[in-house]
């Protein structure tokens, strides 16, 4: 299976494995991630690197969207 960074020319800054019933409690509006779980830690991780690499502010600063 080609990889999705492939397919639109980017790098991947990390891969996931799939979590059981993600697909099925996003469809039901219903999906909570796990604190410490592996998308919280990926999503942590790309926002401290666009962070970093963008002059972001720090996590304490950041104000709620």
């Amino acid at each position: 299976m080609p990889d999705i960074a492939d397919a639109v020319g980017v790098a991947a800054l990390g891969r996931l494995r799939t979590e059981r019933g993600v697909d099925r409690a996003l469809d039901r509006g219903a999906f909570r991630p796990r604190s410490g779980g592996p998308l919280d830690r990926a999503a942590r991780t790309v926002l401290d690197l666009a962070d970093r690499d963008h002059g972001g502010t720090p996590e304490a600063d950041r104000s709620p969207e």
